[in-house]
């Protein structure tokens, strides 16, 4: 798998443009429950040909919403199946039960928003024929 992770500050406007899009009516639940987010964490993914990341998800601790931007062209490849799974006697999940119920085609401007606060929620990369970049932002309360 090709992609790396650096340890940065993420810069002003980058922030201010997930906090702007989280601001929409979309996720008026959180707003009404929790608040404004105020927890995040912003990086990007690369992924190389062939590249692919097997069923899995995103809980960690305080965050609840995971979105991507892709900022790639699409080639017909590498394409975000989101489904459910069941779940072990210690809450993680059992990759062989999972069910896809919808495909994302990763085109370029499109931004997918992922549940994370689910655990019986999961999702996958298929294999990527090109490489591909992804601005991801995990979203949160503290």
């Amino acid at each position: 798998m090709g992609r790396s992770w650096a340890d940065y500050e993420a810069p002003e406007y980058l922030l201010s443009f997930w906090k702007k899009i989280l601001k929409r009516s979309d996720f008026n639940f959180y707003h009404k429950n929790f608040g404004e987010f105020n927890f995040f964490e912003i990086s990007i993914a690369k992924y190389k040909k062939g590249d692919e990341l097997n069923w899995h998800n995103d809980y960690f601790g305080n965050f609840h919403i995971n979105l991507c931007l892709y900022l790639s062209e699409w080639n017909q490849e590498g394409e975000l199946e989101i489904g459910t799974w069941d779940l072990d006697e210690n809450g993680e999940g059992i990759e062989s039960t999972a069910k896809t119920h919808k495909t994302i085609e990763p085109k370029m401007g499109k931004i997918a928003v992922l549940l994370s606060s689910n655990p019986t929620f999961c999702h996958r990369v298929r294999s990527t024929e090109e490489g591909r970049f992804t601005l991801m932002c995990r979203a949160g309360f503290i």
